[in-house]
């Protein structure tokens, strides 16, 4: 009877003791899981590449320990996705919403450190067991540390654009909006519209008080009959970045986002092509200053060729976007609002 109670207590203490070693690890992997998404998250912020957010995410998580054992993340471990409609995870780039970083730090086989040795289990024959743990984070609009930005919203008005304009102005609107609700001193937007040429309706002006007339200059974008013809992305980027540098203060992140639905075009092909490179120059010229582009672009039937160039002249970590439905534009909008003046949350 004694060695039946023996075995019976001797099993409850390895119970109770590897459970709680099992316990303890998994919450110490749920913490460097949780640190590693939101340093990937926070990266998003200023960097659309995978590779960088990955490893920012891995050199966070690696800073931590399970069980006195250095957590040892691989960049495969780390992925940017997002979630469809019914909730199901889909990894890769979204054309259009927020784009999120998952991270599962793991003790198993397969991975560095191994799976969690047992104490007293292996008394039963239990040697190892496998443990992970997984953390969804994204950004939300907020204050928490980022510098006032400088937004020139970028509109190309030409008249393949006619029908959408209206549903563009909205989604500007909305970007405008999000920075407001997160204002900070020193937030300010401006407006460039391009066709042929470009003008500015309205230069920088506080995203705070004077929201209303940044909202105002939205609504009065007319299509280009007043500009030259064709489609200068050009013109639209080097007035826009001329904004940035002549009337942004200093320590701001300087933005242009650029919303079109086409390529530079002319009334020759070479005359296009001479457009298509002084576009690319543009972009390079912006981005030599320490300007970030982000490029929406709605696709016409049949153009993918254009969102496909359009996303070229994405810089310093800027996002690009597109979509065949004008309703979709709103939610890029927010998107490219809340990278630029959000913070890192956990979603999941």
């Amino acid at each position: 009877m004694v060695i039946i109670a023996l075995t019976a207590l001797l099993g409850m203490l390895a119970l109770t003791a590897d459970m709680a070693a099992l316990h303890l690890a998994r919450q110490q992997l749920q913490n460097a899981a949780d640190v590693a998404a939101l340093a990937g998250a926070a990266e998003l912020r200023h960097s659309a590449d995978a590779a960088v957010v990955a490893a920012e995410a891995v050199a966070m998580a690696n800073a931590n320990v399970v069980l006195g054992q250095q957590v040892e993340l691989k960049p495969d471990d780390v992925q940017i996705g997002y979630e469809a409609n019914d909730g199901t995870w889909i990894a890769g780039w979204p054309e259009m919403g927020l784009p999120s970083v998952r991270v599962t730090a793991r003790r198993t086989a397969s991975s560095a450190g191994g799976p969690v040795k047992m104490t007293f289990a292996r008394l039963f024959g239990i040697e190892n067991v496998d443990v992970s743990a997984s953390a969804t984070a994204q950004v939300s609009g907020g204050q928490i540390g980022r510098a006032p930005v400088e937004i020139a919203i970028t509109q190309d008005v030409s008249h393949s654009f006619a029908e959408e304009l209206e549903t563009a102005k909205l989604a500007d609107r909305d970007l405008v909006s999000i920075v407001h609700d997160c204002y900070m001193p020193g937030d300010t937007l401006g407006v460039v519209r391009f066709r042929g040429s470009a003008n500015r309706p309205l230069g920088l002006t506080s995203a705070g008080a004077d929201a209303n007339v940044v909202h105002s200059a939205i609504d009065a974008i007319t299509l280009g009959s007043d500009l030259a013809s064709g489609t200068n992305t050009a013109s639209g980027l080097q007035n826009a970045t001329d904004m940035l540098l002549t009337q942004a203060a200093p320590d701001t992140d300087r933005i242009i986002v650029l919303v079109s639905d086409g390529m530079p075009s002319g009334r020759t092909t070479s005359e296009t092509e001479q457009l298509r490179q002084d576009a690319i120059d543009a972009a390079d010229a912006a981005a030599a200053a320490g300007i970030t582009i982000h490029a929406v672009t709605f696709i016409q039937d049949g153009s993918d060729g254009d969102a496909e160039f359009n996303a070229s002249l994405a810089r310093n970590g800027g996002f690009a976007f597109h979509t065949p439905e004008p309703e979709d534009l709103a939610g890029i909008l927010q998107t490219v609002g809340h990278v630029e003046v959000g913070h890192p949350i956990l979603v999941e």
